[in-house]
């Protein structure tokens, strides 16, 4: 007889498997580093295998997070809008247990101030106030919630009103402070009450034109007058004037006894050094008939500084200090015109001719600035001693 299909069927045994993890369980605080209060509503996390494990902290600034797989060496972070991140390392999790006392302290986050310009230039001439160059310079700050605290040139604060003013966000750093700073480059350095400082860098030059001396004087000084001498920059334009005294007149400017100009009014562009002017007057012989007029007797000269003007009538002597004399008969110069007479020393000496030897030094005469000249035939020899 058959039997039932299902008395067929063998016993087939089944294993069922149960797969669990052991886990714990991490819990601390979180609070503001700023005021110590407790911080809500941030979030703290770990990353496990891939899987993040995340708690939020409630009002008092705790927080648990729940089934962290057991383990050691996790990274813990905590962070929250407004605030930068922080982290605990190293964390370690026991199966069944609570890892305690993983607690962080936020701050709040900063955000730097900024400034415009960030580099600069500054020309110390006076005479070109363009932007630039003689001028402020004006750095607009944007502050981002910070304020500024001081502005610093190396270890020297400037001082506001006095080397910077302030209009709104607006910092000008002065003229007159950046024009007594070296030429170079200059640092300053904006430092805010949170976040990095912000720097300026500036440029200095100084273009301003080199000065040198005019100096004027008259010959002799009951001649006239003389003017214009000063201290004049490279280039600029100079003029010298001699006024005459009565009984006088002009003849010519001289520089190192020869002439410049024969103009009692001299113009010239000031050049790379000083200069060094004499105006030379001479005297006016007035002689009139009868009716009871007179005559003026002109009188020698004699002058050891190496120039004079000679009157032909009365000639005299001309020395340049002690070392050489110049004596000049009365009537030996041709005309009626006062000269200009001037000695000066030739350093080196010229090269002597050949067959010749030039002991001790060597002198040039000049009349009117001109190295030759005829006198008189008839008069007495002018005699040169060389002391």
């Amino acid at each position: 007889m058959a039997q039932d299909s299902a008395d067929n069927l063998s016993a087939v045994p089944v294993k069922v498997v149960a797969t669990t993890t052991a886990t714990g369980t991490i819990s601390g605080t979180v609070k503001d580093g700023n005021n110590n209060n407790p911080v809500s509503g941030a979030t703290v996390s770990l990353t496990v295998s891939g899987s993040v494990y995340s708690a939020q902290t409630v009002a008092d600034g705790a927080y648990s997070i729940l089934n962290v797989p057991a383990g050691t060496g996790y990274t813990v972070t905590a962070s929250k809008a407004g605030y930068l991140d922080g982290t605990a390392s190293d964390v370690t999790v026991t199966a069944g247990s609570t890892t305690t006392g993983v607690d962080f302290t936020l701050y709040a986050a900063v955000e730097d101030s900024d400034i415009s310009p960030i580099s600069a230039t500054f020309d110390k001439n006076s005479a070109n106030t363009s932007a630039g160059h003689y001028a402020d310079i004006p750095v607009t700050v944007t502050f981002n919630g910070n304020t500024l605290l001081s502005i610093m040139n190396g270890s020297m604060p400037l001082v506001e009103n006095t080397d910077y003013t302030v209009s709104g966000s607006v910092y000008s750093i002065s003229k007159r402070y950046l024009a007594g700073q070296s030429v170079g480059t200059m640092t300053l350095t904006f430092i805010f009450s949170a976040g990095s400082p912000r720097s300026l860098t500036v440029i200095i030059s100084d273009s301003t034109p080199a000065t040198h001396t005019v100096s004027v004087s008259a010959n002799p000084p009951a001649g006239g007058t003389v003017s214009g001498g000063g201290a004049y920059a490279e280039g600029a334009t100079v003029t010298v004037t001699a006024s005459v005294y009565s009984g006088y007149k002009f003849v010519n400017w001289t520089e190192n006894n020869a002439q410049v100009s024969a103009n009692a009014a001299y113009t010239f562009t000031m050049g790379t050094a000083d200069r060094s002017l004499t105006a030379n007057f001479s005297t006016i012989t007035n002689t009139s008939g009868g009716g009871g007029g007179g005559s003026t007797t002109p009188q020698p000269v004699n002058s050891t500084t190496g120039s004079a003007m000679v009157n032909p009538a009365a000639g005299g002597t001309v020395s340049l200090g002690s070392d050489v004399s110049l004596k000049i008969p009365a009537n030996a110069p041709r005309g009626s015109d006062s000269l200009l007479v001037a000695i000066r020393k030739v350093d080196p000496p010229p090269v002597a001719p050949t067959g010749f030897m030039i002991m001790g030094s060597a002198y040039q005469i000049t009349v009117n600035a001109q190295d030759h000249y005829s006198f008189n035939k008839l008069s007495m020899i002018v005699s040169l001693l060389v002391l």
